[in-house]
């Protein structure tokens, strides 16, 4: 179960991971022109990598 905070904005877990420089250049890059945080575009891949995975698996 994901716990919410009083404001229903979800909890934030800060990780600590190693990835290709080049492709968070990207990330960050494109967060930039839409407006939002490389970690919320990496939130919404993580959702969706997922929602596929669990469909393959049904």
């Amino acid at each position: 179960m994901i716990r919410k905070r009083q404001d229903k904005q979800p909890e934030r877990k800060q990780i600590g991971v190693k990835i290709d420089s080049a492709l968070w250049t990207r990330m960050k890059i494109t967060a930039l022109e839409q407006g939002r945080t490389a970690g919320e575009l990496l939130e919404d891949a993580m959702r969706e990598y997922l929602k596929k995975k669990r469909k393959k698996e049904d």
